[in-house]
């Protein structure tokens, strides 16, 4: 790592902001920095205090501008690495059993990956439109998140995630698993008679298989998980999906 500090980062980021802005200004006369934000998806009062330099950006929300306002991947990249954020973040981290039970529904996970798509904002009416809840409910997951700090509010009421891709702890028999695998087959079984073919995939396999093998079979299904989510990061994210993985025996099990 260069001796860059973190100053010359952030205005470096500034700077980026400021010549976009400028560029857009110029193609459109009557183009304003409300529309700027609105781009940017951040609140016009918060655009207009990181570029007169009076805030800092996390690396979280200055990735979601960059990508918001269609910056290059390289200058992504280049930000992201100074500010020591890529190298440093685990593909996922897991959490306590005390911790899960809390957030072991969909909506908790559903949000967090909402918050890395394109064009997210930090408005409760229109993530409950996004995640199809109540203003209430969608409320309540905030909250959680913010409760537990694995989600950050700032000053201005912007949203960031303040941890890695999250792992529910081993233990498959416990009840807050058992409710999560359950909402998702619920969740797929509506998918499966509302959602276009095309917005969806369901496929099975049936085959014999030696019991003993079953560690191997769920090292490849965790590794499969780790290869979605380096997939996901090579195109802009615009929604969310659940992927739902059940292998279980047809034939008695024989002890």
């Amino acid at each position: 790592m260069s001796s860059v500090t973190l100053e010359d980062i952030q205005n470096r980021f500034r700077e980026f902001l400021k010549e976009e802005f400028e560029k857009r200004k110029i193609k459109h006369e009557k183009y304003s920095l409300r529309d700027y934000a609105k781009s940017a998806g951040i609140r016009v009062s918060a655009l207009s205090e990181i570029l007169n330099g009076k805030r800092n950006v996390s690396a979280k929300l200055a990735q979601r501008v960059f990508e918001n306002v269609g910056a290059p991947r390289k200058t992504i990249g280049f930000f992201l690495k100074e500010f020591n954020f890529i190298r440093s973040r685990p593909a996922f981290l897991a959490i306590s059993e005390d911790k899960y039970e809390l957030i072991c529904e969909t909506r908790f996970y559903a949000f967090m990956a909402l918050m890395e798509t394109k064009g997210f904002i930090s408005d409760i009416k229109w993530i409950a439109q996004r995640l199809q809840l109540t203003e209430e409910l969608a409320k309540d997951t905030i909250e959680t998140l913010v409760q537990l700090e694995l989600v950050e509010r700032d000053v201005w009421g912007e949203l960031t995630l303040s941890q890695a891709n999250l792992q529910s702890p081993d233990g498959g028999a416990s009840e807050a698993n058992r409710k999560s695998h359950l909402q998702g087959i619920e969740m797929a079984k509506k998918s499966l008679e509302v959602d276009d073919v095309k917005d969806r995939d369901f496929s099975a396999m049936i085959f014999p298989l030696c019991p003993s093998l079953l560690p191997k079979v769920e090292a490849k299904i965790r590794s499969l998980y780790e290869e979605l989510s380096a997939l996901s990061e090579t195109a802009p994210k615009r929604e969310v999906y659940r992927i739902n993985v059940q292998m279980f025996p047809i034939t008695k099990v024989r002890r």
